[in-house]
């Protein structure tokens, strides 16, 4: 899979982001997760194949993360039809503290208690307006700490955080991190 060919090749395939290097990937996300308080329960809105996933499991093995993902498209960088990317998730993560949501966000984030997330990291849809709506159900379910993926003016990302606030951190990996107390 992705991941465990960027680690032993060191180089990322194109189309993978805009990190210029496996390193700057992996390194960007442990960094975010430390700079986010080294979170024990995470909400990842939008994990595909399960990246992000294996880089915080990496960083913290009793980490409880609960993924909320359609998974109803395919990924062909990997060959795999959308029930394949699910199996796929499941496969990969099924030995970790993880907690499948197959559905989009808009439909199940609001059914979570208000601050109880520790942190919530968003790589969804990367529209403007998914990033925006992500954000804006999202903020009131964090304890603090609020990021993402994909900090690009070509998703509408920027866009959507500026919105939010000026006060950003972002990571060698394109991750993004805010704190809803400095809004």
């Amino acid at each position: 899979f992705r991941l465990h060919n960027c680690k032993r090749n060191k180089r990322m395939k194109p189309g993978f982001g805009y990190y210029r290097s496996c390193e700057d990937y992996v390194n960007g996300l442990k960094d975010w997760y430390k700079a986010a308080g080294n979170p024990k329960i995470l909400l990842e809105i939008g994990s595909a194949t399960g990246d992000s996933i294996e880089i915080f499991h990496e960083c913290n093995n009793d980490i409880v993360i609960v993924s909320i993902d359609p998974w109803d498209w395919a990924t062909p960088m990997l060959n795999l039809s959308k029930e394949e990317t699910y199996e796929f998730f499941l496969n990969r993560t099924k030995d970790w503290n993880v907690i499948p949501i197959k559905e989009h966000s808009h439909n199940i984030v609001n059914l979570f208690p208000d601050n109880f997330f520790d942190a919530i990291y968003i790589d969804a849809d990367h529209s403007y307006y998914g990033v925006k709506k992500d954000i804006e159900m999202s903020l009131p379910k964090t304890k603090g700490w609020l990021g993402g993926h994909d900090y690009s003016e070509e998703y509408g990302t920027v866009r959507a955080v500026h919105e939010t606030t000026n006060n950003v951190q972002v990571f060698s990996d394109t991750s993004w991190l805010i704190h809803k107390d400095n809004l």
